[in-house]
């Protein structure tokens, strides 16, 4: 999903928006009939992800292979380097927890570590991805 769409559909339901100030905009400083267009122009944007989504993650460990369903706990902004996404990823084990970044992802996880469809996460795990 583009940064357009996925604006255009929180716009849809602005209770559960979850918009990021940059440059000094917020929504309540915009007219009426915001447009995602607007709102890319002047900083704004939509994460790939909002508290409480599901993500599918493939996972290989020891043999063992299977696709952990991971809650979306807490999103992060970290000055100068973006965002990340932290999850409810649970592990007894040290060197799986370090192997999965202790459950904490970027947007640029997502599709290659991390996926938004069980669809996807069983085809990447079928095909070998990471």
């Amino acid at each position: 999903m583009t940064q357009k769409e996925r604006l255009t559909e929180l716009l849809k339901t602005p209770e559960k928006a979850s918009f990021v100030r940059k440059a000094g905009v917020s929504l309540s400083d915009t007219p009426e009939g915001i447009t995602a267009d607007f709102l890319l122009a002047n900083g704004v944007i939509a994460l790939p992800v909002k508290m409480g989504d599901l993500l599918y993650m493939p996972w290989e460990w020891n043999g063992q292979k299977g696709i952990a369903y991971l809650t979306v706990t807490v999103l992060r902004c970290i000055s100068g380097f973006g965002w990340s996404f932290g999850t409810d990823f649970d592990t007894d084990d040290e060197d799986y927890y370090e192997a999965y970044n202790c459950g904490s992802f970027k947007p640029k996880d997502i599709g290659k570590i991390v996926f938004l469809t069980q669809e996807e996460a069983e085809r990447a795990l079928k095909e070998g991805a990471e």
